[in-house]
């Protein structure tokens, strides 16, 4: 047992390596680095992802240009910080890394915080959705009880019910959305 614990344990430390900011000898030495700096700005990510470029560079005894990089990644953050993009990034369910600079992140969040409300909403709805169709079925089902098919039917209207207050949970919150700009009309 504790042979797989160990070798699980060691395929996801590698799985966290691959997910770092792995570049090849020539990677580095060809690298545009603003781009990159723009790239991972734009992506969200934090300053300290830099630092992974930066080691895997330093493996490979090649030097990094850390304030091309910088100046790349302060003008990503910009066209990430806004909050349109918060309420997107929490609307499709993304983590927020805590990236965007405080003057940026004061309007980022809490459209970010709406929008991850909205996916979260979202998500339950689909939850509860499926929980009626296999309510439903069983209900039907021929070796289902009177009883049981009360208790069911008793059960599936409860879920919807909170289906119905989901939903209006969501157009309230689109409507939000929309009053502050972060989605379009």
């Amino acid at each position: 047992m504790r042979t797989i614990t160990r070798w699980i344990a060691g395929v996801f430390f590698i799985l966290m390596l691959a997910g770092c900011a792995t570049m090849s000898d020539d990677d580095c030495r060809y690298a545009d680095w603003y781009l990159l700096g723009l790239e991972d700005g734009r992506d969200g990510r934090p300053a300290e992802y830099f630092q992974n470029r930066q080691r895997a560079c330093f493996e490979n005894n090649i030097d990094v240009d850390a304030d091309r990089w910088a100046d790349g990644h302060a003008e990503g953050l910009s066209q990430f910080c806004t909050p349109m993009r918060g309420w997107r990034e929490g609307r499709d369910g993304r983590s927020y890394r805590y990236a965007c600079p405080s003057e940026s992140e004061r309007q980022f969040l809490p459209a970010f915080e709406a929008g991850e409300r909205h996916y979260n909403v979202t998500s339950r709805l689909a939850e509860l959705e499926a929980e009626v169709a296999s309510l439903e079925a069983i209900i039907i089902e021929e070796a289902t009880t009177q009883q049981e098919r009360r208790d069911l039917l008793a059960r599936s209207n409860a879920a919807r019910e909170n289906m119905e207050v989901l939903r209006a949970e969501l157009i309230e919150l689109e409507a939000e959305a929309r009053r502050r700009g972060w989605i379009g009309f």
